[in-house]
């Protein structure tokens, strides 16, 4: 009986104890961090609580010292706190209406990288494309790289938002199909660097913020069937372009163009590189084909290229190339696009029915050109680097559902590549969407016709998911049975052909003699 009143008196001691410890924080007047060992952590590091020490003085200015982990079992709040991204960032420690704080960084752990803590004086090194992969994928948004080795590239990297020092080095970037070496560039500075070329390969895709490309340099040889053609960016992101993941299917509204001010910006940019644009689209439909801009897009906010200082020595052949920005209707009189060209020149060969400095399509109202608004004369090309090929359009028949093709006699050509882009058709707002291409050998001869048939694009709703159709692209389904295919940028079902004869088409057949284009001819159904 004895023990029993023991230990009971034994327990209501302990608890008036905990009660009278918790008791001290309802007169709390002041918190404050008095050890914080640590502040800069890993990504994934946990905060070891036992080493962080805090001061908790009441009214009558009496203070007790806890540590974080003992004072959170009181009440105190730890918020802010979380490694999972790379970063400088601050976290607060609090109770009731008092708070103290503390800044933290994390950065990548040591075998991301070869080195470095991703600071300005001290970037991460970069020695092997699996770490420029990482630098683009683990959300490193504003840190600091540097290359201690030439690498190369074989892989696309979705996203970089980051500062890269190229330390003189050089990027080989090589692929038998598209491939950028970022897929977007947001609010990231790229500079003292080169990207060597060798098949359809492209430095960016998209940029979107403020971007700086300061002495880089483009070399090697480019030959591409695809639209939106550059050696340095094919134009300005989507909105959602800044947080891209590399998965086209989680993306939301396509039509959501860049709403976010923009400045792209190059410093003593160089294109060395040789770049054959073989795609009907890069004349015929909005896309561009240029050295250093492939195309710009509309945007609801004021987006500014600047160009400083700047050379085209690359030789460059399509249907109509341009050095610094290619054709594109987005970028005209009435969208928030300045283009600022200072101090820049052309001494490469360029081929095409058309050639021009800025694309000739490009009815800029906002276009300054040394300091002076932009007149018809800052857009010619010298006479020795430009090349006009024969222009055969006029040889193209485009009836309903086929497209016919006349060589005349007597030219002289070894390779015939055809390009057929489809486009479909929004009912609800009337834009055109150019959506699947291809471009291919075409065998045909001097003197000969050759007859080939559009495949019919539609789009699919409800009912094409239901039946289960293939997926063949990006949203396009192919519907064996009838020999169609269909497609829905938005997944909404909003979109349709235009009419019962099928999709617009944008046609194009670039004759080369010995890699040499000798002749062209493009068109585009109504």
């Amino acid at each position: 009986m004895k023990k029993a009143k023991t230990i009971l008196v034994i327990l209501m001691l302990v608890a008036v104890l905990v009660a009278a410890s918790a008791c001290i924080f309802e007169n709390a007047s002041k918190i404050e961090i008095i050890s914080m060992p640590k502040t800069t952590f890993t990504v994934g590091e946990e905060l070891n609580k036992d080493n962080v020490k805090i001061r908790i003085t009441d009214k009558n200015n009496e203070a007790k010292e806890y540590t974080l982990t003992d004072a959170e079992a009181l009440g105190v709040k730890l918020t802010g706190f979380s490694t999972e991204k790379v970063g400088t960032f601050t976290a607060t420690i609090s109770y009731q209406d008092y708070s103290a704080t503390f800044n933290y960084s994390v950065v990548a752990a040591a075998s991301d990288f070869a080195g470095g803590t991703g600071t300005e004086t001290d970037p991460y090194l970069v020695l092997d494309a699996a770490q420029l992969l990482k630098a683009g994928n683990n959300g490193y948004e504003g840190m600091h790289f540097i290359l201690g080795e030439d690498i190369t590239v074989t892989e696309k990297s979705p996203l970089f938002k980051g500062h890269l020092d190229g330390n003189g080095h050089t990027i080989y970037v090589e692929s038998g199909s598209r491939l950028y070496v970022w897929h977007n560039v947001v609010d990231a500075t790229i500079k003292d660097i080169t990207f060597n070329y060798s098949g359809n390969v492209m430095m960016i895709k998209y940029a979107l913020g403020n971007v700086l490309l300061d002495n880089v340099t483009a070399t090697g040889s480019l030959t591409t069937s695809s639209p939106n053609t550059s050696a340095f960016i094919v134009g300005l992101g989507y909105t959602w372009d800044a947080n891209y993941n590399g998965v086209d299917d989680d993306q939301p509204d396509q039509a959501d163009y860049g709403k976010r001010t923009s400045n792209i910006t190059f410093n003593n940019c160089v294109n060395k590189a040789d770049i054959v644009c073989e795609d009907a689209n890069a004349a015929t439909s909005g896309y561009g084909f240029a050295a250093f801009i492939g195309q710009g897009f509309n945007t609801s906010e004021d987006c500014t290229y600047t160009f400083t200082n700047c050379t085209n020595e690359g030789n460059l052949t399509g249907i109509s190339p341009a050095v610094l920005v290619g054709n594109s209707y987005y970028v005209n009189k009435d969208s928030h696009q300045t283009i600022n060209v200072n101090n820049c020149k052309n001494t490469g060969v360029l081929t095409g029915v058309k050639v021009s400095f800025i694309n000739k399509q490009v009815g800029m109202a906002n276009l300054m050109v040394n300091g002076k608004p932009y007149t018809e004369a800052d857009n010619e090309i010298d006479d020795t680097l430009a090349v006009y090929v024969q222009d055969l359009s006029t040889n193209i028949s485009l009836n309903g559902k086929n497209i016919s093709f006349t060589v005349p006699e007597g030219l002289t050509f070894t390779k015939a590549r055809v390009s057929a882009v489809y486009q479909i058709y929004n009912k609800n707002s009337g834009i055109n969407w150019a959506q699947e291409f291809n471009v291919t050998d075409l065998e045909i001869k001097a003197g000969e016709t050759k007859t080939l048939e559009i495949k019919n694009y539609r789009v699919f709703g409800t009912d094409s998911i239901e039946a289960g159709l293939t997926k063949v692209g990006y949203n396009v389904y192919l519907d064996e049975a009838n020999g169609k295919y269909w497609h829905d940028n938005s997944r909404t079902g909003d979109y349709t052909t235009k009419d019962t004869a099928g999709s617009q088409v944008s046609f194009a057949v670039l004759l080369f003699n010995n890699d040499k284009l000798v002749a062209v001819a493009f068109d585009t159904t109504a």
